[in-house]
């Protein structure tokens, strides 16, 4: 007999709503365990979110093929601007680049160069030529898709930003693909981003790197060694995208970014850089997951370039 976990109806405008809401669910989860079929009900909901929505399928996914749970959700929707906005993001489906010729690709995203937002879609991972050529048209149509979703002062910024945090993505996950979905809320002045994976957590790449390099033993250990600027790629010693972008984000721009992986999540915005280590039981991030919420406007003042590396 299935259990039924009844999701959240409506996410705020907070932005640390989502996140309590996904370690709401993680906890829920993880008391029933992989031996019942789960049912998440999500019928009821009035109002959704990237914050949440990336993260629960990325959840499902990695719960039913690396942890042995069976875990069903349906598009089946009660409020009818809800359905449809979910048919229209791909959800739960997901829109994929794998396996794909370049043409194929191209086509799919050039669909949603009028949207006001980026559908739920994954990007390859890998240094292979092919994967290589097909990760820069993705993110070249990215910044084609950004450019017609805002109009914001920073916009040079933000093609860095998703550039970095991809190419971030990519080296750190190590394994399966990379995931995205944003949302421009035009009224409320922002866009909202989420990034991940359910590849290698931080800790995972820094131990791998040179014979944990770093000395690094905890998940809040990686975080800080990442927001530090500590390289995993070799070479020069300074981090690859997550350093600069936060600092970019959120001194120069005002904006929030919130990253977690294993049982560690940080929070930074202009005033706050908090790592927290997560004491709940089963509340744990296999990869990294980045969300960014990202104002259309900043102060005359703001320069991209005195950020970047």
């Amino acid at each position: 007999m299935a259990v039924i976990i009844k999701l959240v109806e409506r996410i705020g405008d907070n932005f640390g709503h989502p996140m309590k809401e996904l370690f709401k669910l993680m906890t829920e989860i993880g008391a029933v365990g992989a031996d019942t079929e789960i049912n998440l009900d999500y019928s009821g909901a009035k109002f959704t979110h990237p914050f949440f929505t990336l993260p629960l399928l990325l959840l499902i996914r990695n719960k039913n093929q690396n942890e042995g749970f069976s875990i069903k959700i349906d598009n089946q929707f009660f409020n009818h601007s809800v359905a449809s906005y979910m048919e229209s993001i791909s959800f739960p489906n997901m829109l994929t680049c794998d396996n794909k010729p370049l043409e194929e690709i191209e086509s799919i995203l050039e669909s949603y160069s009028q949207k006001t937002y980026i559908p739920l879609i994954n990007f390859p991972i890998g240094d292979d030529p092919h994967t290589n050529v097909v990760r820069d048209k993705f993110i070249s149509h990215l910044n084609r898709l950004i450019r017609n979703i805002v109009e914001m002062d920073q916009i040079n910024a933000l093609y860095y930003m998703i550039d970095e945090l991809i190419s971030n993505i990519v080296h750190h996950a190590g394994r399966d693909k990379g995931y995205i979905l944003a949302q421009n809320f035009p009224t409320k002045g922002y866009v909202d981003i989420c990034i991940g994976d359910i590849g290698r957590t931080l800790l995972e790449s820094y131990q791998q790197f040179e014979n944990n390099r770093y000395g690094i033993t905890t998940h809040s250990e990686a975080m800080h060694a990442a927001l530090s600027g500590k390289s995993t790629k070799g070479g020069i010693d300074r981090g690859y995208g997550i350093s600069t972008s936060t600092k970019m984000l959120c001194e120069g721009m005002n904006g929030r970014f919130f990253m977690f992986s294993g049982n560690s999540f940080t929070y930074i915005n202009a005033h706050e850089r908090d790592i927290t280590e997560i004491k709940i039981p089963k509340v744990y991030w296999e990869g990294v997951l980045i969300c960014m919420r990202i104002p259309h406007k900043t102060g005359t003042e703001f320069n991209y370039i005195d950020y970047t590396e």
